[in-house]
C-alpha cells in the first residue's frame, strides 16, 4: 500500500512563540565551482537549492534572509561553513540569491531571522513555520482524498517548500494543500489548490487564475484527481 497522505494548510494568526535570533551584515553567493560538492554537513551542494553557509549556526537552522536594499526574503537551511570576515555573516545558493535579487550586485545588505530548525519542524502531524511574525500550521486533515485539485508545483526540498507555501497561502490560504509522496527514497511535496467537487469547477479555476493572481500565473499547474492519488 502506498505511504501517500495529505497535509492541509492552515493559517493561524497569531504571534509566534519561536523565539529569533536577528543578525545584521553581508551576503554573497556561491560559485559555480562548488556544485556538486560536499558541504561541511556532507550534504552536496547544488546551486538551485535553497540552502546557505553560515559562521556558526547549527546545520539544519532554517534562516530568512532579508535584502535590506529591496526587502525582498528568502528562507534557506544552512548546510555548510565558511569563514567569517569582512562583514559577511551568509553565503546563499545562486537559487536562494535570485530570490532577493542581489546576483548582479553579488554582495548585498542583508538581516537574518533565525525561525526554527529544520529537523525539529515535525512534530506528530503538525509543522509549525514562523513567516513575518506569525505561525503558519499544517496539519492532517479528517477530509477523505475525493474530488479533484490544481497541482501548481513539485518539491524535494524543505526550505523549498516553506518559501513555496510562503509565496502561495496568502493567496491561497486553507485552498492550498500539500501531498506527500514517500513512496521513493526522496519524499516529494506536492502543492495543490482545492479540493474542487469536480473537474469542470477545478479547470474553469485554473483558465481564471491569470487573470486572479496576476505574477503568480506561473503557478497555473494542471488538473488532478485525488482518487488517483491512493
Amino acid at each position: 500500500m502506498k505511504n501517500l497522505y495529505l497535509l492541509l494548510i492552515g493559517l493561524t494568526i497569531s504571534i509566534s512563540g519561536l523565539s529569533q535570533t536577528i543578525q545584521n551584515g553581508k551576503a554573497i553567493y556561491y560559485a559555480d565551482k562548488y556544485i556538486g560538492k560536499a558541504t561541511a554537513s556532507g550534504e552536496i551542494f547544488y546551486q538551485t537549492e535553497l540552502t546557505a553557509a553560515h559562521p556558526n549556526l547549527p546545520f539544519n537552522t532554517l534562516v530568512k534572509v532579508i535584502n535590506k536594499q529591496n526587502n525582498k526574503s528568502v528562507i534557506v537551511t544552512v548546510n555548510d561553513r565558511m569563514p567569517a570576515g569582512k562583514g559577511r555573516i551568509i553565503q546563499l545558493s545562486r537559487a536562494a540569491a535570485q530570490k532577493i535579487d542581489m546576483l548582479e550586485l553579488g554582495e548585498v545588505n542583508v538581516k537574518l531571522e533565525v525561525i526554527g530548525d529544520k529537523s525539529l519542524m515535525y512534530k506528530g502531524k503538525q509543522f509549525e513555520i514562523n513567516e513575518n511574525g506569525y505561525i503558519l500550521e499544517m496539519k492532517v486533515p479528517s477530509v477523505p482524498l475525493a474530488g479533484y485539485g490544481i497541482q501548481v508545483v513539485s518539491l524535494t526540498d524543505m526550505s523549498n517548500l516553506y518559501q513555496a507555501l510562503s509565496d502561495l497561502s496568502v493567496d491561497w490560504g486553507n485552498n492550498l494543500l500539500v501531498f506527500v509522496d514517500n513512496t521513493t527514497s526522496q519524499t516529494i511535496y506536492k502543492l495543490i489548490i482545492g479540493p474542487f467537487e469536480s473537474r469542470a469547477k477545478a479547470e474553469s479555476y485554473q483558465k481564471n487564475m491569470p487573470l486572479i493572481y496576476g505574477n503568480k500565473a506561473k503557478y497555473k499547474g494542471f488538473i488532478i484527481d485525488f482518487s488517483e492519488l491512493k
